[in-house]
């Protein structure tokens, strides 16, 4: 029965993204970052830490009451660990400090492995002159192994003397 339970688990974690990005935005929303830049309510949610305690897992379209349309990212509370992903969307909150190169090292060596930045903001550190806190999103041509990701960016942010962490991944479908 345990193994039952175990394998369902794994089969919704797998599928997850995909009936997210199919159906329509159930649960926690936020703006996703569009032509004119970081929403607010965005930017204080998702970058006033560098892991600010929830995740992105997908991202779909909604209508307003007058018919507009508006991009939004799904979002859920951070799970253990990251789960077993083939993601070709990701979003890296990036912590350099002054002087670090935290942010360049992160982008090349998610570069070198397929991913393309699509957009950039940022916020100051506190406390910190010339520091900042980056929020990176990313898309691939075709999907990578979560683990491949989280690789490069923990290498790529120690090297550079900062910090990164994943916040969001998912598998966009057309």
């Amino acid at each position: 029965m345990r193994i039952a339970h175990g394998w369902l688990a794994l089969l919704l974690v797998l599928i997850w993204p995909c009936v997210a990005m199919a159906a329509e935005a159930v649960g926690p929303t936020v703006p996703a970052m569009g032509a004119s830049g970081m929403p607010t309510t965005t930017s204080k949610l998702l970058l006033s830490e560098l892991d600010p305690g929830v995740r992105i897992i997908g991202q779909t379209e909604v209508k307003d009451v007058e018919g507009d349309a508006q991009n939004v990212w799904l979002i859920a509370p951070s799970p253990p660990r990251v789960p077993e992903l083939h993601p070709n969307r990701i979003v890296v909150n990036v912590e350099a400090p002054a002087g670090s190169k935290a942010f360049s090292l992160v982008v090349a060596g998610l570069s070198k492995i397929g991913f393309t930045v699509t957009g950039v903001a940022s916020v100051p550190l506190p406390d910190n002159p010339f520091g900042y806190r980056y929020m990176l999103i990313l898309m691939a041509d075709k999907p990578l192994l979560a683990l491949r990701v989280t690789d490069a960016i923990a290498r790529d942010s120690g090297a550079g003397a900062g910090r990164a962490v994943l916040i969001g991944a998912w598998k966009q479908v057309p």
